[in-house]
């Protein structure tokens, strides 16, 4: 017996419907463009910004600004 692919209700209904199928968008994770976004929304506080994080190894979280809480 072969396996029946899984696909979401939105999909199957927009297939139904002869709409185009939800697609998957790409999320931002540059500090910068999401640091300009916080000011955006109106964030003033400089206390608070998105930083790049390279890995969760004790040397390299030794690079993100302090205090983080």
């Amino acid at each position: 017996m072969a396996a029946t692919p899984e696909i979401s209700l939105s999909a199957a209904v927009a297939g139904e419907l002869g709409q185009p199928k939800p697609r998957w968008m790409p999320l931002e994770g540059n500090p910068e463009v999401l640091n300009k976004y916080l000011k955006n929304l109106g964030v003033k506080n400089d206390d608070y910004e998105f930083v790049e994080i390279i890995g969760f190894d004790e040397d390299l979280l030794a690079f993100v600004p302090q205090p983080v809480s």
